[in-house]
């Protein structure tokens, strides 16, 4: 059977539980006052994606933050 791709995707449970309205970590030791900590961003595209498209859309995403070594929350 073939996966879709949320069955394909790799959950690690203890950073998929919400931390709205708790405490965040501290910085990380060492960051200068201009260095990012958490980037985040948004786009709206219209007509909507394909899946295709969406797909590649994630994968450059995910490649650029690889070799910035940016990574998720987890």
């Amino acid at each position: 059977m073939e996966k879709t791709s949320i069955e394909a995707e790799e959950v690690i449970v203890e950073n998929a539980k919400s931390v709205a309205f708790k405490d965040l970590p501290p910085p990380k030791e060492g960051l200068k006052p201009d260095d990012i900590s958490i980037l985040l961003f948004y786009q709206y595209v219209e007509p909507d994606w394909t899946e295709a498209e969406h797909r590649a859309a994630l994968k450059k995403v995910i490649s650029i933050g690889a070799a910035h070594n940016i990574k998720g929350r987890g």
